[in-house]
């Protein structure tokens, strides 16, 4: 297993996609309490994303400050197929991202 640490930045992001996926990025960056987000990456011996941790803060709309999340998303069982459900219209929020002061 090997092991990295780094910092994702957004509005760098943003700046260096084209198209729907830097109109996407930018508003997703707008959302977020700061630009860059700190990450570590656990790959196998295959190269494979086995472990991604995130820690950011976004901007809630309803609290005083931001909302601090930590995030560890774990990956496995490669090449299983898989059914997916897209989840009803009405579950999906579409609405408006609160921006950081």
């Amino acid at each position: 297993v090997r092991h990295f640490k780094g910092t994702a930045d957004l509005a760098l992001a943003a700046r260096g996609a084209s198209g729907a996926e830097r109109a996407a990025l930018r508003a997703a960056a707008k959302g977020f309490a700061t630009d860059e987000v700190p990450f570590e990456v656990y790959l196998d011996d295959q190269g494979r994303v086995r472990k991604l941790r995130q820690s950011f803060s976004f901007v809630n709309g309803r609290s005083r400050g931001p909302v601090a999340v930590d995030s560890t998303t774990l990956l496995f069982a490669f090449g299983t197929p898989v059914t997916v459900t897209l989840p009803r219209a009405h579950d999906i929020y579409t609405g408006r991202i609160a921006e950081a002061n």
